[in-house]
């Protein structure tokens, strides 16, 4: 059976969840809350100051940013960015081997179709991120990206929204479901030094993402509730998004 939330998992279930795996989703969720308390007691952390956080200087890399700022708001596009910025952060720190561009291009297309429920009958899916990843394939394919970078990109962006995504999973879909999570609710942040997280910050300013995500997430809940986005909004995601530890 595939993994909940995968690309495959999404043509398979057209990304509605049934009543068990919203059951296995809730209680991966509260395990990652119980981790994230804990985490906040850990003593002080390394600078990272020669990570750089600059995206890739590749062709698709680019094609992918002019894509995300031709379809999304100014305040989802510096997400997208700070995504990479807090995926390579984190990768760093763990040690964690992975590949920057399918990062950077992952991170990029990941939120495209939030929030666009009304053109989502244009996909096999009715859930967002699966729906980017189904979008993602074709943007890549038309740029003739190698089919492993494509797999690597498109599961990355189908199970961002799961509550934990294990390195095993894929390096670059475990990093941008971490860095999703603590852009959007401030998931882990304290994992990181001071300084690093102010230069993402002042590098990519957050331009009003609570509004932007909590307006976003209400509409997925309305118009898609059997996905995993409608399960987030009925367990107080909007709540946690609006106390995350961020000025706007």
């Amino acid at each position: 059976m595939s993994r909940i939330g995968s690309e495959a998992w999404g043509r398979q279930r057209g990304g509605r969840l049934t009543a068990s795996e919203q059951a296995v989703l809730f209680l991966g969720l509260l395990g990652r809350r119980v981790s994230a308390r804990l985490s906040r007691r850990e003593g002080a952390v390394a600078r990272l100051a020669d990570i750089d956080i600059a995206l890739p200087d590749s062709a698709l890399t680019r094609a992918a940013l002019e894509h995300c700022v031709a379809e999304c708001a100014p305040a989802i596009v510096n997400h997208s960015l700070r995504c990479f910025a807090w995926g390579t952060l984190l990768g760093a720190r763990d040690n964690l081997g992975f590949d920057g561009e399918a990062l950077a291009v992952a991170s990029l297309l990941h939120d495209i179709e939030l929030g666009r429920t009304g053109r989502r009958e244009r996909f096999a899916c009715t859930c967002f991120a699966c729906a980017g990843a189904e979008g993602a394939r074709g943007f890549l394919a038309a740029r003739t990206a190698p089919p492993q970078l494509i797999d690597r990109v498109c599961d990355a962006i189908a199970l961002h929204l799961n509550p934990h995504v294990p390195p095993e999973a894929g390096a670059e879909a475990h990093l941008l479901n971490a860095a999703a999570a603590l852009d959007v609710a401030g998931a882990g942040l304290s994992g990181l030094h001071r300084e690093d997280r102010a230069r993402v910050l002042v590098r990519y300013p957050r331009s009003g993402l609570k509004t932007r995500m909590i307006e976003a997430m209400g509409r997925e809940h309305a118009n898609a509730p059997d996905t995993r986005a409608g399960l987030l909004v009925r367990l107080g995601f909007r709540t946690l998004i609006g106390r995350a530890p961020f000025d706007g």
